[in-house]
């Protein structure tokens, strides 16, 4: 690393260092946004970096964000602002109301909060070039998110609590207790600004790090803390190995993948234990446009009952989201998998069918000659034509006598017979007349309808596609 010649006196900085050279947070030549709002954890995560920067070759921006929460918002911003230019370090801020947009998106106010200011951490890099951004998450705050996480009933992602980098994004200070960077504070007159609203306790966050980590540490574990970022460390080298697992996982399941939907190997895919089996669903939600966390515990269950059920039909799993199952597959995309039907008046002309697929019927003159080996025309016998006419996607229960086969076969046979996935075949037009099959288009025509010596009228069946 580049810094590896940087040291420094004071024994926190040392560990600061250490620190990020062990995790490789950043090297000489960063230009590094510091996330500041001016409490004691981003003032020390500050001050340490002004100590190091022109020895380690480092370019320090500072980032602040006002979330208009508090009467005292204005005055920190100030703070900062001030701070930064009596030390000749570039000032970036940027504001929003977040009661407003909390109430305007539905979102709780932390989670507003944040989404606000991300995206402006993100627009800042684009806009000022900035290799990595650095926020002030302590092991503590890493201890309080991790038993969060627990108390919802998070599963190992969640254990591994605030990642020590991601992206762009750094935490070189998680390796200290809140306590120890007030110490520094202390020792070091590194002025901040108290946030009134962080003893608040009708924050969530707020009851865990005053009410429950206090108690845990005075009745059950004096080291709460280490223990808890143990256990984020440990879940974070467990998870690298199931994310591995999951990739190769998804891999060997996926038949077939389109802008619209995935296709898994229905067996594969079973044959996985469920962390698996939920991984792999993630990732599909994920390439498919919808964030993985929509696969909470409930819908996965859902998912598991409706597989389990042995239905055909689809499942609902949220807006613009389906999953459909057969014997062989697991079908899921952004709109369900329609049944169609379309009725005919029974005589000859060019009907319009679905996805830009026509029928065309027409009388054919004798003699017949079959020329066109074409599998999307077919001639059949006229005289056996019953009505209802009617073209429709494929049935459970359809069967039909195909064309110089042994007998009666049914349609679903047929299809995997002919290795056409159950996902395909709702969109194959089935040709009935009086409910009985005459043409599976395409495909197979009807022993029953074929042309014969006998035969007085023939028909020319056409299907034809249009391409937009």
């Amino acid at each position: 690393m580049a810094i590896k010649n940087l040291t420094m006196q004071n024994d926190f900085v040392h560990k600061f260092i250490n620190f990020s050279k062990r995790h490789a947070l950043f090297q000489s030549g960063d230009k590094i946004g510091a996330a500041v709002s001016g409490g004691v954890d981003s003032m020390t995560l500050l001050d340490i970096f002004d100590r190091i920067r022109r020895q380690a070759k480092l370019e320090i921006v500072v980032l602040h964000f006002n979330h208009h929460l508090r009467d005292a918002a204005e005055e920190e911003q100030h703070f900062v602002e001030h701070y930064c230019r009596d030390r000749d370090l570039p000032f970036i801020s940027d504001a929003a109301n977040i009661r407003d947009s909390a109430q305007t998106s539905g979102q709780s106010i932390e989670m507003a909060a944040r989404e606000k200011r991300y995206a402006f951490f993100n627009a800042s890099a684009q806009r000022l070039g900035l290799t990595k951004i650095a926020t002030g998450h302590t092991a503590s705050d890493q201890a309080e998110t991790v038993l969060d996480h627990i108390l919802r009933g998070s599963g190992l992602a969640g254990l591994a609590g605030i990642p020590i980098k991601r992206d762009i994004f750094i935490r070189p200070l998680l390796f200290a207790e809140r306590a120890e960077i007030e110490q520094y504070a202390a020792n070091n007159n590194v002025h901040f600004r108290q946030d009134a609203s962080n003893r608040d306790q009708t924050y969530k966050r707020n009851r865990i790090r005053h009410t429950l980590l206090p108690l845990i540490r005075s009745e059950f574990n004096p080291q709460i803390v280490d223990a808890l970022n143990r256990l984020s460390e440990h879940a974070v080298e467990t998870n690298l190995i199931v994310e591995s697992m999951a990739d190769k996982a998804y891999d060997s399941c996926v038949k077939q993948t389109a802008n619209d939907k995935i296709v898994l190997e229905f067996g594969e895919f079973l044959a996985y234990f469920n962390p698996l089996q939920r991984l792999v669903l993630r990732r599909v939600f994920q390439r498919l446009g919808f964030d993985p966390n929509l696969l909470n515990h409930n819908r996965f269950s859902n998912i598991k009952q409706f597989i389990d059920g042995g239905s055909s039909h689809f499942l609902k799993l949220a807006d613009d989201l389906y999953i459909t199952s057969s014997s062989d597959e697991l079908v899921i995309s952004t709109r369900p998998l329609v049944s169609h039907k379309v009725a005919l008046p029974g005589v000859p002309g060019r009907y319009v069918l679905w996805d830009n697929l026509f029928l065309e019927i027409k009388p054919s003159a004798k003699p017949l000659t079959l020329e066109n080996q074409s599998k999307a025309v077919e001639y059949i016998s006229a005289d056996k034509l019953q009505s209802p006419f009617v073209v429709q996607s494929f049935q459970p229960g359809d069967s039909f006598y195909p064309l110089n086969g042994t007998g009666k076969k049914k349609a679903a046979h047929f299809f995997a017979d002919a290795k056409i996935p159950f996902h395909e075949r709702a969109a194959i037009p089935i040709f009935k007349s009086a409910g009985r099959i005459v043409w599976i288009c395409g495909h197979r025509l009807d022993d029953r309808f074929k042309v014969t010596e006998k035969t007085k009228t023939i028909y020319q069946l056409q299907l034809i596609k249009y391409e937009q």
